[in-house]
């Protein structure tokens, strides 16, 4: 079987893609934890406690994100490698 530069291409507008939406998904991760706590901090009148709580699940999520992704490139790279 033969490689191609057009195979080659492929995987890599797909490795970029990937990566891309890793940054955007990090995001808004941050941006929706941050937007509930606010919320229920207005709706509930218990400022600031849940717009912080809520925050640091966002941030947990991004992590959580990032490591999925690290988790799946280093299983590519291992089928990559055999």
């Amino acid at each position: 079987m033969e490689i191609t530069v057009r195979d080659n291409r492929k995987e890599v507008f797909k490795s970029l893609y990937n990566y891309s939406s890793l940054g955007i998904e990090m995001g808004l991760c941050v941006v929706i934890g941050f937007v509930m706590g606010y919320y229920l901090d207005k709706y509930l009148g218990t400022n600031p406690y849940l717009t912080l709580i809520f925050t640091i699940f966002g941030i947990a999520a991004a992590f959580r994100a990032v490591y999925r992704v690290y988790k799946k490139a280093e299983a590519d790279e291992r089928n990559d490698n055999r």
